[in-house]
């Protein structure tokens, strides 16, 4: 029986490859400009990773259109991306076939690192299947160059360390961080911030009372173990906290500044549009690293245009201490 709905789940995402595939090249849907490129810059940076949350694609709607065209901007400017970041909700129902197509479109993109959280949606139904599948994801996309055993991780680019945090219980909304996770949180940005380099947390959903919530969305936070993570951050310099899950769009919630010494960014939806602020689906965030700041520079990866050249808010610079 379970090698039964294994086949029918592979043929189903043969099936949305295939229709996806067809549409592009009816016009259906329009790949984006490769007129605005990435620029090379008189300053090269010491990183430069894609940012993108809330894909979650399903087969009822045109996320599937969507995020296939940020991964061909991103395919376009591959040469000069170090890592492609995706903060979880990878698809809308955390169903195995659409779930597939995502993880092929990044499998399938020339960049070196693909790091993904795990999103509410992707475990929240059938948590025993659904983890064990995201790990195996993640460990499909490492191509051998690590192992993970835990819905949370540790990966090095370029010598800057990321921090991937993903729930351990079956929640709707919210994630359970255990201490053990805790104490490797505390471990890795102890490790990663030694030489006074930015450590990069990722997780799905912010922290309590940050980028407008609850007022936005009264369930829209980590959970119970905010304050704990938050108390850990707070230890170290340079920690950078990069989080999905609200669906707001480039503007007044996107930069926090509410936790000393902790920056706080909210990748905004690439896959569906946005519920508050700048609303266009595609939406995410091109981090630059350099030796003395971090610099965010919003782009519509669906359309590869950016967006900061009009809307100078969307972007902001951090320097280090």
């Amino acid at each position: 029986m379970i090698s039964f709905f294994s086949g029918i789940s592979a043929l189903l995402s043969k099936l949305i490859a295939i229709c996806t595939a067809m549409l592009l090249s009816l016009g259906v849907f329009t790949p984006p400009k490769t007129t605005n490129p990435l620029p090379a810059g008189a300053e090269k940076p010491l990183l430069q990773t894609a940012l993108l949350a809330d894909s979650q694609i399903w087969a009822n709607s045109d996320r599937h259109w969507t995020f296939m065209a940020a991964c061909e901007d991103i395919q376009n400017n591959a040469a000069a991306i170090d890592a492609v970041v995706l903060a979880g909700d990878l698809t809308e129902s955390g169903d195995d076939p659409t779930d597939q197509v995502v993880i092929d479109l990044l499998a399938g993109l020339s960049v070196d690192k693909k790091i993904i959280a795990s999103g509410n949606h992707d475990v929240r139904l059938n948590y025993s299947h659904t983890i064990d599948r995201f790990i195996q994801d993640v460990n499909t996309l490492g191509a051998a160059d690590y192992t993970v055993e835990k819905p949370y991780y540790r990966v090095e680019v370029n010598g800057y360390v990321f921090v991937v945090l993903g729930s351990e219980k079956q929640r709707m909304e919210k994630a359970y961080i255990s201490d053990e996770q805790l104490a490797f949180l505390d471990e890795s940005l102890a490790l990663g911030t030694e030489d006074g380099k930015p450590v990069f947390v990722i997780c799905h959903q912010p922290l309590s009372n940050t980028h407008g919530l609850p007022g936005i969305w009264r369930t829209g936070d980590l959970g119970e173990q905010s304050e704990k993570i938050i108390s850990i951050l707070k230890k170290y310099d340079n920690v950078f906290f990069l989080s999905g899950h609200t669906h707001s769009g480039f503007g007044g919630y996107t930069y926090d500044d509410s936790i000393p010494g902790v920056h706080l960014v909210n990748i905004p939806p690439v896959g569906k549009k946005a519920s508050r602020s700048y609303e266009a689906a595609g939406q995410g965030i091109v981090m630059q690293v350099y030796e003395d700041r971090v610099e965010f520079k919003s782009r519509n990866f669906a359309d590869g245009l950016w967006l900061g050249d009009s809307h100078p808010d969307f972007d902001r610079t951090y320097e280090l201490v």
